[in-house]
């Protein structure tokens, strides 16, 4: 089972590192951070653009390119407030995503144990 978590699309390969460092930590922001989040944001495809709008509920407030070319004008705490949410939205997916494997698993395993109870060694035909 593929992990849910889509990750955002970085041109710039520097970027995309640097952003995963952001999104996928619980370290504090650092004004590092924030300036980074303004550049990364400034220059994204429509796709995650739209995706990062969505997910902060910017989408019905400004355009694709008004918020791009806003971006680098970003107040400390917008630019803040745009790393939760991808952090929220990445740490819900991650969740969700174990929830996944943690049931493939437990399927896995009443299946073993259906097929020990038979006296069947394997659950798996091997026809």
């Amino acid at each position: 089972m593929p992990p849910t978590y889509e990750p955002i699309y970085i041109s710039d390969s520097n970027h995309g590192e640097v952003f995963k460092d952001i999104v996928r930590t619980s370290r504090p922001i650092t004004p590092d951070d924030l300036s980074n989040i303004r550049t990364i944001c400034e220059t994204l495809n429509d796709e995650d653009t739209i995706r990062i709008m969505n997910i902060e509920r910017w989408a019905l407030k400004y355009n694709l390119n008004m918020w791009r070319e806003r971006a680098s004008r970003w107040s400390d705490r917008e630019a803040k407030y745009v790393i939760e949410c991808l952090r929220w939205d990445y740490t819900q997916s991650e969740y969700i995503y174990q929830l996944g494997r943690e049931h493939e698993q437990k399927l896995q395993e009443e299946a073993l144990a259906k097929a020990a109870a038979s006296g069947n060694a394997s659950p798996i035909d091997d026809d």
